[in-house]
């Protein structure tokens, strides 16, 4: 058990003073003295990225599961790598860092966690890494007050989540945009503006619009119906965002239904279990009302927001010599909750502030 001092300096250089609750390592600590002042301060410890090292191949989700359950008897806050260190050490170790509230356990219980997550790190091949507990908190940060944009057109709002695999698909500026013709080379909307009797998204020109010459570049576009201009479809998002956001939600529901299997095959749980429990189960529900809302705009037809209206040729400002690359897309009403006029230049954050910050207090944020 460490004692006042070795808890309180073990960490002594880290601005956030975190102090030691227990480690896996037993060598008998002595405080180091500070390289430049003889017999005066402590060497100050600072932390590094890992690097090259073999936990890094086999850092998976089936890793950072088993050391989940190995914690389970925890109120974790956090799970981080890091080589940690003093000025001047050449080789620093890699230490695995798990942050409790202060207060939050006792000694005995941290001692046992932390030897379960390094037996968990020795059955899967690393024998160089030590498990440390230390206290820390989470501190919301200080926001504003937010606006949520709303889901294009969902089918059933009651059910659905707010997720950011559903973000590509918010009313709200910085998402994925792409012409039909070419639906995976993405660009972003930028801006929606009131254009005369017109509500459009401004994005670049060369996302919108194929330019192989010189002459197509130097050529304005300007769609009006019955003049037979080409219509040109805009999709948002495009089908790269769509990929990762299918692929990423279907990886979510995977992990969500392994955590459940975990806690449910646990013949006795503890309260933090439970809440994990019902976390994850929870999150699986959601999950499916997810991938239904992303299987809806799978086809094109379902992502067309409008058309290509108007896209000036390149050309480089006067002054400056900037490159002048923009472009106006018509929105269409019928893809849209909100009522095209009212629609607001906001950028989605993610999912409510407060929420994400229960998450992760219980140790329930993947990333």
């Amino acid at each position: 058990m460490p004692g006042d001092r070795e808890r309180y300096q073990y960490y002594f250089g880290l601005l956030s003073r975190p102090e030691l609750v227990a480690r896996s390592s037993s060598f008998r600590w002595t405080p180091s003295p500070h390289p430049l002042y003889r017999g005066e301060g402590l060497a100050g410890k600072f932390l590094r990225t890992v690097g090259r090292h073999p936990i890094v191949a086999i850092w998976c989700d089936a890793v950072r599961n088993q050391l989940a359950v190995a914690l389970s008897g925890l109120d974790w806050r956090t799970v981080d790598v890091f080589r940690v260190g003093q000025q001047g050490e050449s080789a620093m170790p890699v230490t695995l860092l798990v942050s409790v509230p202060e207060g939050s356990t006792t000694w005995g219980a941290a001692k046992n966690a932390a030897l379960a997550c390094r037996n968990v790190l020795r059955h899967n091949g690393i024998f160089d890494v030590e498990c440390e507990i230390w206290t820390g908190h989470i501190t919301k940060a200080g926001i504003p007050p937010l606006v949520k944009p709303k889901l294009q057109k969902p089918d059933q709002p009651s059910q659905v989540v707010p997720s950011l695999n559903l973000a590509p698909f918010m009313e709200s500026i910085g998402q994925s945009l792409a012409m039909l013709m070419t639906p995976r080379d993405e660009g972003t909307l930028g801006l929606y503006l009131n254009v005369g009797d017109n509500i459009c998204a401004l994005t670049c020109r060369h996302v919108v619009l194929e330019s192989k010459t010189e002459a197509e570049a130097q050529k304005p576009y300007y769609f009006r119906f019955g003049t037979g201009t080409r219509l040109l479809p805009i999709l948002q998002p495009g089908d790269v965002t769509l990929d990762t956001v299918l692929k990423s939600e279907s990886a979510c529901r995977k992990e969500s239904k392994g955590q459940v299997r975990a806690m449910e095959a646990l013949t006795e749980r503890t309260p933090v279990q439970d809440r994990r429990l019902q976390h994850f189960s929870q999150t699986g529900i959601d999950s499916l009302a997810i991938e239904h809302e992303i299987g809806r705009r799978t086809t094109h037809s379902s992502r067309i927001i409008g058309h290509l209206l108007y896209a000036p040729p390149f050309a480089q400002s006067s002054p400056g010599g900037f490159m002048m690359d923009w472009a106006l897309i018509k929105l269409t009403q019928d893809k849209y909750t909100t009522r095209l006029r009212d629609l607001k230049n906001t950028v989605w954050l993610g999912p409510n502030a407060g929420q994400h910050l229960d998450d992760v207090n219980t140790g329930l944020v993947r990333d």
